[in-house]
């Protein structure tokens, strides 16, 4: 399963419950993310 998370918070939640997450923002921010991507437009 994958979860889309542009807060911190979220993204450890998709991490806790299995998924592989796609952060939307800044790297900085979401270090945990598997992949982080400036916008949902990059996903196309």
């Amino acid at each position: 399963m994958r979860c889309i998370e542009d807060a911190a918070a979220g993204v450890q939640a998709g991490k806790a419950a299995g998924c592989k997450v796609v952060g939307i923002d800044s790297h900085d921010i979401l270090q945990q993310a598997d992949r982080v991507i400036a916008g949902l437009y990059e996903l196309i």
